[in-house]
């Protein structure tokens, strides 16, 4: 199958389904990367406000 094969395919599906395969691929994405884990723990432990991502920022990204 082919990536616009894949691609096709996933129009068809439901939200939830496409969630589903959004989820996955971020599995994959983040266990082809050896440093993800420590630079999101970077990130969590970082004290500056002018380094953080509004709550809204992230779920406007969403929509």
């Amino acid at each position: 199958m082919s990536v616009s094969d894949l691609k096709e395919n996933i129009k068809n599906l439901t939200p939830k389904e496409r969630d589903e395969i959004t989820n996955y691929i971020s599995g994959l994405r983040i266990s082809d990367d050896p440093n993800y884990w420590e630079r999101v723990s970077k990130a969590m432990d970082d004290k500056n406000p002018d380094h953080w991502i509004p709550l809204e920022d992230i779920l406007s990204k969403k929509d």
